[in-house]
Order: structure tokens, then sequence, then C-alpha cells
């Protein structure tokens, strides 16, 4: 029982799907779809973060970590690259994964064993270190297996985030509306990166 939008006009669709050579879809279809309604909805769900100082500045934080993140992970792939071809790539791949997943149990417990926010400024202070080290190791031309050894730390030191920011938006959020609107701006903010971030094409 699905609809087309149709020159302005909603009519079933025929086949299971709709022509892709009836757009555009006029504002009041999308009014008489729900889809307005919808995205008004998400709209407003972020209005409770910026009520809370807390939540504010923990997201903040999230988005220049989701910067450093994406932006670390990328250029080190592409000097990886650039320096032994798709093996080293590959390397280098693993090396930021197989240590982020020996890190993750622990990371899901750091929470509980240190106050949530002081597990999460441990967290980037660590990211801060090892991201700052790797660039020292690379502009000075250290041993590759130093470069290495820091780009495993970065990627085990990543894990800590989103677990502890998880439990620590259920201590700061004073509504569940507040924690509603935390997960969600997080959420969005995450995909976004993820989104606009791996784009080999742009580094060709």
């Amino acid at each position: 029982h699905g609809r087309c939008a149709d020159a302005g006009h909603l009519r079933p669709f025929r086949g299971g799907m709709c022509s892709v050579f009836l757009l555009p879809v006029e504002p009041a279809m999308l009014t008489r779809m729900g889809i307005l309604d919808r995205l008004t909805r998400k709209v407003r769900a972020f209005r409770p973060v910026f009520a809370n100082r807390d939540l504010r500045r923990v997201l903040l934080a999230f988005l220049l970590f989701g910067l450093a993140k994406w932006g670390f992970r990328i250029s080190i792939l592409v000097f990886a690259y650039e320096r032994g071809g798709p093996a080293e790539t590959g390397l280098v791949a693993a090396i930021q994964l197989f240590p982020a997943a020996l890190a993750a149990p622990l990371a899901s417990v750091l929470g509980d064993r240190l106050r949530r926010d002081r597990a999460l400024a441990l967290g980037y202070a660590i990211q801060t270190v090892a991201v700052g080290g790797t660039a020292v190791a690379l502009i000075l031309e250290a041993p590759m297996w130093v470069v290495y050894v820091l780009i495993a730390v970065v990627a085990a030191s990543i894990t800590l985030t989103r677990p502890v920011q998880s439990a620590l938006f259920a201590q700061l959020a004073r509504t569940p509306d507040e924690l509603t609107a935390a997960n969600v701006v997080a959420g969005v903010i995450w995909g976004a990166f993820a989104l606009a971030g791996p784009d080999p094409d742009r580094h060709r």
C-alpha cells in the first residue's frame, strides 16, 4: 500500500516501486507523506542538548574527536599507500583494527572503574599524545616500527571514547528528553563523519 509523488499528487505505486521520473516532489507532498513532520521532530530533539551546558561540552569534544579520528585515519592510510602501495596500506589498516578490538573490552568497563568524566578525559589525553607522537615521528623520519606502535596506541585509545561517553550522557542528562537528544546528536555527528570522511577518490 505505497504511494508515489506524481506532479504534486499522490497515487498508488505499481510493481513495488515508484519511477524516478516522477520527481521533483513539492513541499506539500512532503507534508502529506509526513516527512516534514519527522524532520521537524528530529530538529526539536536537538534543543534539549543546548539547554544543558555539560552535554554541550561533551558533544563539542565529541565533534573535535571525530575530526581528529577521521583525519588521522585517512591521512595515515594515504601515507602508507604512497610509501608502500596496497600491501603497506593493508598492514596499517590491520594495525588500526586489531589493537582496537583487543582494547574494546577494557573500554566497556573503564567508565565503571573511574569517574566517567575523568575516564573520558583520560581517553582524550591518550589520543592527543599518541596522535601528536605519530606526527613527530613522521616529521623526524623515525623508524617505521615506532610509527606503527603509535598508530596502534591511537587505535586502542579511540575505543575508550564512545562507551564512556554513552554512560556519561546518562549521568549528565537531567531529563529523558535530554538523554534522547544527546544520543541523537552524537549519532548524527558520527554518521556525518562516517559518510563524509573515508572517500579515497579525494586523495588520488
